[in-house]
This record gives structure tokens, C-alpha cells and sequence, in this order.
């Protein structure tokens, strides 16, 4: 049975029971006993009490029932003030924590995983793991605002199957707001940055130090563009369609000198693109990514590479990251800098 902080116990072999308080080895955990007193209890002597074991089991397989508190929506008067809270508020944040066992040896022992609701705004939550081609189901729930809920003990040995998460959320409240579009977001995740005891640190979360990450809306391209104006669009067209010289793109530089930039517009790549069916020309700028990625993985000043892919249909661009995903998933990726590239780049992280 595996343990963590915050469970209440029973003793198998005494009578009585407490609180779990510290996870002192993979077979040993601290308890604060009913009387007061802290004791190291072998885990094979202890018993999860009924109520945690219900908890345990509606965290791991089901969403929780939230508390209605017979609430009456047509019993509220509307408010006053026209200015009415949204889960969208820059001060509202969602953060997917990890919490080792033992900080100083994180590589040894198993690492609990957490939900932090930073926000005003109550949460229904379902969790995806990317495993494959395929996404698997990792947690789900209603959790509170201002808090955070315990998600899953995730074995030492299974360390190395974490990368890419998928968070799908709706936020509510009981009352009058604005309410906003479900929330989908996917976090990739480095299994071996678990194993580096500096990357755990104080926070504002837990009493342990723990790796903290924030879980950030990703808009779609086509979000991004609505919310220009219409010179900004044609600039982007005009740029990401590489309407602009060749001797001038070939002369613009990464402004970091660890950073590789490949542009993939068919035109750099072969000297008579019309004469090439859509499918040839894929296959042409699939093959410089893909030999241009594996120089970067294999040069140590190369810690990111751009690729300039444009904006086109976004064939170009789900290509890539479909890709990445399928043979290097432990890659972070994002777009690349809008100011110098518009939204026909895609930036992917190579070194440490």
C-alpha cells in the first residue's frame, strides 16, 4: 500500500491510529499518533482508514460530487456593478505540482502528483497522458478554489513513462461571472528533469520543496489572428509567405548564438518548385527538418532550433509537430517568437 502525507491511519498492531506526516524510506513513514507523539511505522503496519480509502479511490477513478449546497440560482440578486470576475483574470492560475518523497534523493524514491487551483473559480478537471499515438487517462475531479488535491503516487520505476499532459477544465462559480470556453491545454513534461534534486524548490504550495509548473491556455492560430488588426494579418501573410527577397532572408540571424534557424519554404530548398507535386515538396521540407533536427541533437552549442515553416494551410506544421511528438516526445516545442517570425515558426528546444 502505498502511502503519503496527510493519510489517516490505523495501527495494525496497537490500538489507535493518526495523521502520516512524513515519508521517511520506501517502507517507513512517520505518524503522528492520536496522544501527540510522532512515530516511524513500517507501511506494512498500517491501515488506510474507510474514509481515505474512499477518497482515494474517487481521485483516482471518478469526478467528486461537488457541494451544491442547495444552492438557488433565481434566489440571487444581480450585482450592481457591471464588471463581473472571469476565470481569464491574469491573476487566476493553474499549476500541476510534484512533490518527491525524499528531495535530496529523488531518483530513489516515488513522487506524488498535485492539481493547484490558484484562482477564484471552481474547477472540473480531466487529465490525459500522452502514451504513443494515443492519450491515456491519468486523473479527474472537482476541486475547490484555492486549493490543491493530491492526483496520483507515480512509482519510481514509471518515472521515465511521463512526457506530454493534457489538461481539459471548465471553471464556474456559484453566483454571477463571466463565463469562458472550456480550457484545453497540453504541458510536456522532462522525465529526467526528475532526477535532479536542484529542480525541486521553495514554494508557496507545500512545506516540502517541489517541482511546480504552470498549466497555461494555449489559443489556437486562429484565436491569435482574430485578435489582430488587419495590417497586422497582411504583415503576417506578407512575412510567413516569404513574399520578402531571398537575399534577405538568408542574411537575417538568430539573435543567440546557441540558437539554429532552418527555413523550410520550398523555394530555399530546390530551384524549381513548380515542376513538384504538394506531396513531393512535403516529403522535400520533411526531410530538411528532419536531417537539420538530428544535426542539432547531435551538436553540443545547439541548445534550440527554429524552424521556419510559414503559414500556408498548416500542413507543413502539423507535420513536424506530429513528428516530434511520435519520435522525440521528450522535445519541448512552441512557437516561435511572433516578433521576428509571425505564427509560421515553430521553435523546438534541443539542448539542456
Amino acid at each position: 500500500m502505498k502511502l503519503k502525507v496527510g493519510d489517516q491511519v490505523k495501527f495494525l498492531n496497537d490500538t489507535g491510529g493518526g495523521t502520516v506526516t512524513k515519508i521517511l524510506s520506501k517502507d517507513m513513514v512517520q505518524v503522528l499518533s492520536e496522544d501527540g507523539f510522532e512515530v516511524p511505522v513500517l507501511a506494512e503496519e498500517l491501515l488506510r482508514t474507510r474514509e481515505e480509502q474512499e477518497e482515494q479511490q474517487q481521485q483516482q477513478g471518478y469526478f467528486s460530487e461537488p457541494d451544491q449546497e442547495d444552492y438557488d440560482a433565481f434566489q440571487q440578486e444581480e450585482p450592481e456593478s457591471q464588471t463581473l470576475p472571469s476565470s481569464e483574470d491574469p491573476g487566476n492560475h493553474l499549476y500541476l505540482a510534484f512533490v518527491p518523497h525524499d528531495p535530496a534523493h529523488p531518483e530513489q524514491y516515488d513522487l506524488e502528483s498535485y492539481l493547484i487551483n490558484d484562482s477564484d473559480f471552481y474547477l472540473f478537471y480531466l487529465i490525459l497522458l500522452k502514451r504513443g499515438e494515443s492519450w491515456v487517462y491519468f486523473a479527474s475531479g472537482h476541486l475547490e478554489d484555492n486549493m490543491k488535491t493530491f492526483l496520483k503516487n507515480i512509482e519510481q520505476e514509471h518515472l521515465n513513462e511521463l512526457g506530454r499532459f493534457r489538461f481539459q477544465c471548465i471553471f464556474y462559480q456559484k453566483g454571477f461571472y463571466k463565463p469562458v470556453s472550456p480550457m484545453e491545454s497540453d504541458l510536456q513534461v522532462h522525465p529526467r528533469k526528475f532526477f535532479k534534486g536542484s529542480l525541486y524548490r521553495e514554494n508557496e504550495f507545500f512545506e516540502e520543496d517541489a517541482m511546480v509548473m504552470e498549466i497555461k491556455k494555449e489559443e489556437d492560430l486562429q484565436q491569435k489572428l482574430a485578435a489582430l488588426s488587419s495590417k497586422e494579418i497582411e504583415q503576417v501573410v506578407r512575412e510567413k509567405e516569404h513574399l520578402e527577397s531571398p537575399a534577405k532572408a538568408r542574411a537575417r540571424k538568430p539573435a543567440n548564438q546557441d540558437t539554429e534557424e532552418v527555413d523550410l519554404h520550398i523555394e530555399e530548398l530546390v530551384e524549381k518548385p513548380g515542376q513538384l507535386s504538394n506531396q513531393e515538396m512535403l516529403d522535400i521540407q520533411m526531410g530538411r527538418f528532419q536531417t537539420a533536427l538530428e544535426g542539432a541533437l547531435h551538436t553540443p552549442k545547439t541548445r534550440k532550433i527554429v524552424f521556419i515553416h510559414g503559414v500556408g494551410n498548416g500542413r507543413l506544421r502539423y507535420e513536424i509537430r506530429k513528428y516530434l511528438d511520435r519520435y522525440f516526445p521528450r522535445l519541448d516545442y512552441q512557437d516561435a517568437s511572433f516578433k521576428e517570425y509571425g505564427y509560421g515558426a515553430t521553435l523546438v528546444f534541443v539542448g539542456k
